[in-house]
């Protein structure tokens, strides 16, 4: 395990303002039980909109949440040891998940392949992003000291990103 669920994903938190569960919009918490009913959200952040010239990318939703683009959730599983952040959008809209195993998001075809292209590289973690209907995989490989991320698309094929 690699840490609680409110630390896990730190190299996210930078660009996230936690926010209590009763400011999240209600498709979100929604999409969330819906998405996920084995695993309890342990914490909801919201995602600050990009600026362009100190003018904010994405239009005003009015209100508390306004700086935000989008939602993340810290789950834990059932067992406590599986977690996940998912990001969602205003719309309840599962944008991306981010598991702390490693296989937890490939399939086993493609850590095959991997093990088969890379070897003696080890997996060490894998996050699932959907964007527009497309599911892409980015796979973290270590090997001694060096560091390398693939790229899969949905059927395992390795993709440029």
């Amino acid at each position: 395990m690699i840490g609680k669920s409110s630390t896990i994903f730190a190299q996210q938190e930078e660009n996230t303002t936690p926010l209590e569960q009763s400011v999240i919009p209600t498709a979100v918490k929604n999409a969330v039980k819906k998405e996920f009913p084995n695993y309890t959200a342990t914490q909801y952040s919201g995602i600050h909109q990009e600026r362009t010239d100190d003018e904010f990318v994405e239009e005003s939703n009015g209100g508390l949440i306004d700086n935000f683009e989008a939602f993340s959730v810290n789950l834990e599983g059932d067992d406590n040891e599986l977690q996940l952040l998912a990001t969602f959008n205003f719309d309840g809209k599962l944008l991306s998940v981010l598991s702390n195993k490693p296989n937890d998001t490939i399939s086993p075809a493609l850590s095959a392949k991997i093990a088969k292209n890379y070897p003696g590289w080890k997996i060490v973690n894998s996050y699932r992003h959907l964007t527009g209907g497309t599911i892409t995989y980015f796979i973290v490989l270590n090997k001694n000291d060096n560091t390398i991320t693939l790229y899969s698309d949905e059927d395992g094929n390795f993709v440029e990103n």
